[in-house]
This record gives structure tokens, sequence and C-alpha cells, in this order.
């Protein structure tokens, strides 16, 4: 970060071991980004194609709090303007976002982990973005994700486990006593079989629709599945 922008730098190393800035990468070898203020970058990788991806924090006019922003740049240091919207994209969780760790998948799509903190506490935070740029509705159905644990929960590191999986890694602390915590997300949708919006591992009559989860007798099997309801 460089007076309120993303910078990146791309050096060549002669063969007496001397290092130059890269000519070729950017304007004289410096590619910048304005995206609002107080920006700080976390995560920094290459995808197959040799794109560049970085991301981090940023405030943005008009935003309360801080945001995850991702933005992608072509291999010689140009905003890729086909990436988001301008070559950028954000995740808002509502409150003071701050992303700490980045992981691109094979196929392109992006994740990132941080916490978010709405001053009633801090919590695991997870965005998930298409290759393109948008937010990936696969992922939660919003491409957005936040967990609370046990305490004062930060994620610190991120990655993708197979096709289906995110795993992350951060801490919880509880009166400045710090737990290794370990969470893991699946990145696809999860069954919906009677396509009332509400997934079968968290629906409490998956076989009839019944997007209001009615449980009369709360007994965790929704009236829908109960031919009579004796308690109701």
């Amino acid at each position: 970060v460089s007076a309120g922008q993303v910078v990146l730098v791309r050096v060549v190393v002669n063969r007496f071991g001397f290092v130059f800035l890269d000519t070729g990468f950017g304007l004289n070898g410096r590619a910048s980004l304005d995206l609002g203020s107080n920006e700080v970058v976390t995560g920094l990788a290459q995808q197959a194609d040799g794109k560049l991806i970085v991301s981090g924090t940023v405030d943005r006019p008009g935003f309360t709090g801080s945001d995850f922003f991702v933005a992608r740049f072509t291999l010689h240091g140009q905003l890729d303007a086909t990436f988001g919207s301008g070559g950028a994209a954000f995740a808002d969780f509502g409150a003071i976002d701050t992303a700490r760790s980045l992981a691109v998948r094979a196929d392109g799509t992006i994740a990132l982990a941080g916490d978010t903190n709405d001053l009633g506490g801090v919590q695991f935070a997870v965005a998930q973005f298409t290759p393109s740029g948008s937010a990936d509705a696969a992922f939660r159905g919003n491409g957005r994700a936040v967990l609370r644990l046990a305490g004062q929960d930060v994620a610190q590191a991120i990655a993708f486990v197979g096709s289906d999986r995110l795993v992350v890694g951060g801490y919880s602390a509880i009166f400045n006593l710090r737990q290794f915590m370990l969470a893991a997300f699946q990145t696809t949708p999860l069954p919906d079989r009677d396509a009332d919006g509400v997934t079968d591992v968290l629906d409490t009559c998956p076989y009839y629709s019944d997007p209001g989860q009615v449980d009369t007798d709360l007994d965790r099997r929704g009236d829908a599945c109960e031919c009579t309801d004796q308690d109701g």
C-alpha cells in the first residue's frame, strides 16, 4: 500500500544477483489501484493463466466500516476490467470487516477469510467469488458466511480442499486465552430436496416444501411431515 493505494511491484534479478524493477510490468515496474482509503493488502496469488489476484481490506466511500476486496491484474500489470466491477470486487458483512488470507482454486474460484467485528464480537468471515469476480451464489446463497465459535474469532488462513470444501484456520480468544480453531465449509450448494430454500441438513421436513419451518411441538420434525401434530 502506498499513499492510500494498492501497489504491486515486479522485479527481476540479473545473473550477478542485482535486483531491478521489471519495466515490462505496469508503469515502469509498478501497478496501482485506488479503491477508497486505508487499503491494506494481505493476499497475493497467481492464477494458472498468469493473472495476479490481490486481496485485502479497504474503507469504501459511502459504506460503514471496512470491507474485503479482491482485484485482478494481467500478467503485465494491467487491471483486468473483465473481473468484478472494473477489475475489483468486494464483500461487505455490514461491520468492520478485515480480510486476512486468500485462496485461489485451479478453476479460478477465489475465497477470502478474515473476521467481521460488529462491536458485539469478532467472528470468522468467509467470502467466495466466481472466476469472473461475482459473489458466488453457490456458497451460502450470497457468497458469504459468518461463524461464531467460542469467543473473539479471527480467521488467519484459508485453503480449498478438493472441489467442494474450504478449510479455515485461526484462533478464538476467551479472556486472553487463545485456542486454535479449524472450520470447514462446503463451497457448493447443500442439497434441498423439497426446493423450499432450506437445506436438508437444517430442514425440519426435507420431503415437503415448508419455507416457514413450522414446528408446533418443537420436536424438530416439521408439521408438514406429521400427518397429525398431536401437540398442535
